[in-house]
């Protein structure tokens, strides 16, 4: 009877096992392919250009950022794999570029008590020579991601088409703050007593 017991508990401490196992599984989903069309757009110097990133299922997660100092526009998604080439896509103009960055990240790294949970990471980043205003937006099911964007070919209205990075300072509102700052003080000691 005492072997029966055992094996019944070693066969059931197995199944629980296996059980946490599946748990920390995730699915991958796959960048399938990355298309861009273009349509003209209201003028004839103006074309609207559509990147469709098409993935085999929705990632757990995904976002998008834009880097002014690379001229990029970068979306990562997580549990996502590619199956793509990157010499196999065609760009247009203004996009210079587009490359591929896969990693493994352990989401626990900064617990050393946890037991590792790693994931697969891609970085998609499309280069420009001048980085356009981008709207991206996914479908319904987050298993087509697309981003927009009106370029010109007519150099003139080229820089309405430019997204720039808002670097400048109002004068008028820091001349204001230095103001406020100067009168709080004085305020503050014409008020003080000793």
């Amino acid at each position: 009877m005492n072997k029966l017991a055992l094996a019944t508990f070693l066969f059931i401490t197995s199944i629980s096992a296996s059980g946490q196992e599946i748990e920390n599984y995730v699915q991958n989903a796959l960048l399938v392919n990355i298309s861009s069309t273009i349509n003209p757009g209201q003028e004839s110097s103006e074309q609207i250009v559509s990147i469709n990133i098409q993935l085999s299922q929705k990632p757990s997660t995904w976002f998008y950022e834009v880097d002014f100092k690379k001229k990029a526009v970068i979306f990562e998604f997580n549990d996502t794999k590619s199956s793509v080439l990157e010499n196999s896509l065609i760009m247009h103009s203004p996009i210079t570029a587009c490359k591929f960055e896969e990693k493994v990240i352990n989401v626990k790294k900064s617990n050393k008590v946890l037991k590792p949970d790693s994931h697969n990471q891609l970085r998609v980043s499309f280069y420009f020579k001048d980085l356009p205003m981008v709207f991206p937006k996914d479908s319904g099911d987050s298993k087509n991601i697309y981003f927009t964007f009106k370029w010109s070919s007519d150099p003139q209205k080229l820089k309405y088409y430019i997204l720039h990075e808002n670097v400048k300072k109002d004068p008028f509102i820091l001349s204001f703050l230095g103001l406020l700052v100067v009168f709080c003080g004085v305020f503050l000691f014409r008020n003080h007593t000793y």
